[in-house]
């Protein structure tokens, strides 16, 4: 999910440096702007909002199970994984019942 993430924001990156230089080259905004969407504009910038949710959503899964480890497998309370991980303990008890419920779903 970060490569993907990456590849579309490198994309998202690069379209919009196209069009700056454009800028500043004297070009016509409208120009610009048929320019973007020749190229794909509206794709690339939704490819590139697609990556950064799925890119959320792993991170967030990985957070969950790295925090239920700690208090099935590590014995950690709630409280000392919020505290290790810089988190809230709100947080750290969302993201451990999130992995409970999922796992309790099989």
């Amino acid at each position: 999910a970060a490569a993907s993430a990456q590849d579309a924001l490198g994309a998202q990156v690069a379209s919009f440096a196209r069009a700056r230089q454009e800028r500043l080259d004297g070009v016509v905004l409208c120009e610009i702007v048929d320019g973007f969407t020749a190229l794909g504009g509206i794709r690339v910038r939704r490819d590139a909002d697609r990556a950064i949710r799925e890119y959320q959503h792993a991170v967030m899964v990985f957070r969950a199970n790295l925090i239920k480890a700690l208090v099935d497998e590590e014995n950690m309370t709630l409280t000392a994984v919020a505290e290790r991980m810089e988190i809230t303990r709100q947080t750290a008890t969302r993201l451990y019942y999130s992995m409970r419920e999922f796992d309790e779903q099989g």
